[in-house]
């Protein structure tokens, strides 16, 4: 056996046997404190769903609204989804706003612009969810992470198994919206202290 390779560009500092440049993860998770910020006396009692990703065929929408939907009647407290991210296919955000409206879940969901202070919705959130069809490595589990905030992300967002099902999150099969409904069902029955020892793992 012998290296492809005698010099590689890692990043992460324990790799030592070998020469090496060590590159920060491109992200400041100096911005986003671990310790959880208190929201609830604008959101008191509702349970609010996350999801950061731009508006694309890969962040996969059409699955959480279809999963959104199908629990929508099987939930007796308040929740809310808030979409956060720029329009890269406008298309997309046509085919979001179509079904939200032709399954009157207008009350349930909310877009949003891309913020800069993406921390605080981060701290809101009882849960961030990540449903994509494709991902390198995610910032958003991380982001997430960094504010004591479980994920609830698809398989293929998941490669480098970031999440732990029923450890800091759950995961389910890519595209599959009723096993994602089964997840959202399962973390907004889970008791907040419960999400937030989740969310410090």
């Amino acid at each position: 056996c012998c290296w492809l390779s005698d010099f590689r560009v890692v990043n992460y500092k324990t790799i030592s046997f070998l020469p090496h440049v060590f590159v920060q993860n491109g992200i400041a998770l100096q911005g986003f404190p671990s310790e959880k910020k208190d929201y609830t006396s604008t959101n008191r009692n509702t349970f609010i769903l996350l999801m950061v990703a731009r508006f694309d065929q890969t962040k996969d929408h059409p699955t959480l609204l279809k999963a959104v939907k199908e629990i929508i009647h099987l939930v007796t407290g308040s929740f809310q989804l808030l979409l956060i991210g720029e329009v890269s296919d406008p298309q997309v955000e046509q085919q979001v706003n179509t079904y939200i409206h032709a399954n009157n879940l207008h009350q349930f969901i909310q877009q949003r612009a891309p913020v800069l202070d993406i921390a605080e919705y981060y701290h809101r959130a009882s849960i961030t969810i990540l449903p994509s069809k494709a991902e390198g490595f995610p910032n958003v589990i991380l982001e997430s992470l960094a504010t004591g905030t479980p994920v609830i992300v698809s398989n293929a967002a998941n490669k480098n198994e970031l999440i732990q099902h029923g450890i800091n999150g759950w995961v389910f099969p890519t595209g599959d919206s009723s096993a994602l409904g089964e997840c959202l069902l399962e973390a907004i029955l889970t008791p907040q202290d419960k999400l937030k020892q989740m969310g410090d793992q």
